[in-house]
């Protein structure tokens, strides 16, 4: 978190003073029997590990599986151990991460008063549904769920928050995109702990060891999933490049494109999953060339009706190769991302809103690419000058809303290479 905006620094003190406060609060009630001291131990470095094998996720940051360890202790040792536990287990995890580009005061600052916040909010909403239903098991249930519950929403609000000042994003956006992925985790994660407090009066250490077991398992799957996503965006990179390969008057083309596509969608305020699934689409919009000839795609100088015919078929052709991985999402933006919105276009000549928004929004990033790039028969138009074509040509050729975005994007800052 470098060069913090105001707005972030002043959001990030009011979280610290508030966890400072409830440490000040809780922490100095904290008690623990002699016979529990090696409990306590195991359950922090459980908690260190948990943090220190985090899981980078799209969107959200990192996602441990430290939250079972969490509630167990809310459960167990109540408010204050929790506040302990959850603490040190960061404290530790961050000490073996010194060294990575990633760690700064700040975002320490904030992730540790983040956990203390929840696991404190989460703590109280655990007793009073105890001291509201009773103590019995099944309550014990209840009231695990719903510390579970708040634990999550109050984590994924705060994050949700600080990241809307960060990107400058839709708060709401930002807030239903973190839960979409919490949900999940709560489902594997609350489980664990539940059973992990349930079971430790019985077994004692040896059940916290034996529940260890299924947090290693978790975090694999949720690293499993990573890995597989980060090969499928390495693959989608890898035919990007091989379009750009081959068309070497266009070369880089897919990722100056994929650039302008993200700053409209940013402008309009979509939402970022959308965005996510139309940066793919973008870097392979043009895959469809790989089926035309070379002397047709690095001719020096203008097409013929007969290979202006044959080029015209790489939207269809992408489609079909697109429209079979099952990652990619709106395979038709492919298609038609060289409709108009008068119907001149092609494939199909559609009209207005029957062209995808996302086919719109690559139309227009990649006629700009296509004006400010050289080419062997022109040099590339200044980009104030190309942004003016493209503001004459819309509500014929492409869609008004897009290109404002684009101009507005554009306003201010220096054209990405």
């Amino acid at each position: 978190m470098n060069k913090l905006s105001a707005q972030v620094k002043i959001y990030i003190s009011l979280v610290t003073m508030l966890a400072a406060a409830l440490v000040l609060r809780y922490v100095p009630h904290f008690y623990v029997a002699q016979e529990d001291i090696l409990v306590i131990i195991l359950f922090v470095l459980i908690s260190v590990f948990s943090e220190y094998m985090a899981v980078t996720m799209p969107f959200v940051g990192m996602i441990s599986v430290s939250f079972a360890i969490d509630l167990a202790a809310i459960m167990i040792f109540g408010i204050p151990g929790a506040i302990m536990i959850t603490s040190l287990g960061y404290i530790g995890s961050f000490i073996l991460n010194i060294h990575s580009d990633e760690r700064s005061l700040d975002k320490f600052v904030f992730n540790l008063s983040l956990f203390i916040i929840t696991v404190t909010v989460s703590g109280l909403a655990y007793q009073d549904a105890i001291n509201f239903f009773g103590d019995k098991d099944h309550w014990h249930l209840i009231a695990a769920l719903l510390a579970a519950v708040v634990f999550y929403l109050i984590n994924a609000t705060l994050l949700a928050i600080l990241f809307s000042f960060l990107k400058k994003k839709s708060l709401g956006t930002i807030w239903i995109m973190n839960m979409r992925w919490a949900v999940p985790n709560l489902g594997v994660l609350a489980p664990i702990g539940y059973m992990l407090a349930y079971i430790y009066p019985h077994v004692g250490a040896l059940g916290i060891l034996f529940f260890f077991l299924p947090l290693l398992l978790a975090r694999h799957t949720f690293k499993l999933y990573m890995d597989m996503r980060n090969m499928y965006l390495n693959s989608i990179k890898s035919m990007a490049a091989i379009i750009d390969a081959k068309d070497h008057y266009t070369a880089g083309h897919s990722e100056r494109v994929t650039k302008y596509v993200l700053l409209i969608c940013y402008e309009m305020g979509l939402d970022e999953e959308y965005i996510e699934n139309l940066k793919d689409m973008a870097l392979l919009h043009d895959i469809g060339k790989i089926g035309i000839p070379e002397q047709i795609l690095n001719k020096p100088g203008r097409l013929n009706e007969a290979e202006y015919s044959k080029m015209k078929t790489h939207p269809v052709s992408g489609y079909d190769i697109v429209k079979n991985i099952t990652f990619l999402k709106n395979p038709e933006v492919c298609k038609y991302h060289h409709e108009r919105i008068d119907g001149k276009g092609y494939p199909e000549g559609l009209t207005g809103e029957l062209i995808p928004l996302g086919a719109r929004i690559i139309a227009v990033a990649d006629a700009f690419d296509a004006m400010t790039t050289n080419r062997p028969y022109r040099k590339g138009m200044d980009p104030a000058a190309a942004l003016k074509e493209l503001e004459r040509c819309q509500g014929t050729q492409f869609d008004q809303k897009v290109v404002t975005a684009l101009t507005r994007a554009m306003e201010g800052m220096e054209t990405p290479e």
